[in-house]
């Protein structure tokens, strides 16, 4: 599920993953409470919010993997929109687009 919410002219985006029966759902969502844009996650409920990325650039719309063990996001590396993926604890980040275009809004596909 893809939420997105305009809040006194900030835009908001969050996912929801659905992380198996015995785990909570988690929300993926981007905030600049700290001056910056980064990629944050929390339970369904509002707790346990813990931030992913900590860098200078713009980090937003994050998107689960369908099976909630990766987020994709969007970020202005070096001024250009890429994307990256990272394991769903922050790990691993891994830029996968390098170009002058912007790369925004990524999604997943599942196959079958």
């Amino acid at each position: 599920m893809r939420i997105t919410v305009a809040l006194l002219a900030i835009l908001i985006t969050v996912t929801l993953a659905e992380t198996g029966s015995d785990a909570t759902d988690r929300i993926a969502f981007s905030s600049n409470r700290n001056g910056d844009y980064e990629i944050f996650v929390m339970n369904a409920d509002g707790s346990n919010q813990t931030q992913l990325t900590f860098n200078d650039d713009w980090d937003s719309v994050p998107v689960w993997s369908p099976d909630g063990r990766f987020i994709v996001f969007s970020s202005d590396h070096d001024g250009d929109n890429e994307i990256i993926v990272m394991d769903a604890d922050g790990e691993n980040l891994t830029q996968l687009t390098s170009n002058k275009s912007d790369d925004y809004a990524p999604a997943w596909c599942p196959v079958e």
